[in-house]
């Protein structure tokens, strides 16, 4: 990584996307990076998912986050006027940094959202120096 790169490109950088590896996803699953002072947070919308249906693994540096929304099932009789929610698997690659803690990684999910939270190492943490006094 380079510090001297504008932070969009940083970003880009840090939190690459990939996706399409062998088999095809059907459903966009939006998320959000957020960046604090001791984490990175990544957030998933994914209303209608049952948590069994998700999984969550780190491995050659990224998070990888993948399930499936399954169709409602139409009960005998009933006939769909409409169907604009998107179903299918879903998979969502992030690039990490290097400086994050991997085994502590946290996943939960409420309310739709999957939140994972990815702790900075103690060593990229912020240090504050003390001033001698000669």
């Amino acid at each position: 990584m380079t510090t001297q790169a504008t932070p969009l490109a940083r970003l880009n950088e840090l939190f690459e996307e990939t996706g399409f590896f062998g088999e095809r996803t059907r459903t966009f699953t939006p998320l959000d990076i957020v960046e604090t002072s001791g984490t990175y947070r990544i957030s998933l919308d994914v209303p209608g998912v049952d948590p069994a249906d998700v999984q969550v693994e780190y491995k050659e540096g990224r998070l990888w986050i993948s399930g499936e929304r399954r169709p409602d099932v139409l009960e005998e009789g009933e006939k769909r006027h409409r169907g604009e929610r998107p179903h299918g698997r879903f998979r969502r690659v992030v690039a990490l940094p290097e400086d994050v803690a991997t085994d502590q990684i946290d996943a939960s999910y409420a309310a739709g959202v999957l939140s994972v939270v990815v702790p900075k190492a103690e060593a990229a943490l912020p240090q504050k120096i003390t001033v001698r006094v000669e």
